[in-house]
């Protein structure tokens, strides 16, 4: 297994631990569960660099990347609705869309084809865990600044809106970018 893969492998591991320390709802579990979500959206940063300089992106690879970054965000955000910190329609709306992309890339890849992500694809993974680490900071916070009870709520609101639209048009480009392979692999072969 190599360097990048290595490193999805950790941010799977990580996942049931943030969860976890989401649920124990103290000031320390809070702040035990930024950090190791720091240290999950590390290691997705050094995962892409490691395969990009090291010319080793494999298909493995091109496929548990986006898997594992699906589990994360999904799972945190089913935490965070669960919590009542996000809305869960919001949560509802932005699983569906994961999923909906996982499908499509598992179908195309079971078809010989691997369907590759685009920089608004990208910049829709940054505004999703931009969205859970704010409001993981504000359960963290609220603890100790009871202050941000009053604003930061409609802050995270607005920050899963934009990072909801943005999942929905990174969705759209993905499979626009995309309609010559999906044209051919929703095709049956003879």
């Amino acid at each position: 297994m190599n360097i990048p893969n290595k490193l999805t492998l950790i941010r799977f591991l990580i996942v049931p631990f943030i969860i976890s320390a989401l649920y124990i709802q103290t000031r320390e579990s809070a702040y035990i569960a930024l950090i190791l979500l720091i240290l999950a959206w590390l290691t997705d940063v050094l995962d892409g660099y490691f395969a990009k300089q090291s010319k080793s992106i494999t298909k493995k690879g091109a496929f548990f990347d986006p898997f594992v970054d699906k589990v994360l965000v999904s799972f945190a955000f089913i935490a965070l609705g669960d919590l009542e910190i996000i809305p869960m329609w919001l949560v509802l709306l932005m699983i569906f869309r994961d999923f909906a992309t996982q499908a499509v890339r598992n179908i195309a890849r079971s078809k010989g084809s691997i369907l590759n992500s685009e920089w608004s694809g990208k910049i829709k993974f940054g505004l999703q865990m931009a969205t859970i680490a704010l409001a993981t900071s504000y359960i963290a916070l609220g603890y100790s600044y009871p202050a941000i009870k009053g604003w930061m709520p409609s802050a995270i609101f607005w920050a899963m809106a934009i990072a909801t639209a943005e999942a929905y048009y990174a969705l759209f480009e993905f499979l626009y970018k995309n309609r010559e392979t999906l044209k051919w692999n929703w095709i049956p072969k003879k």
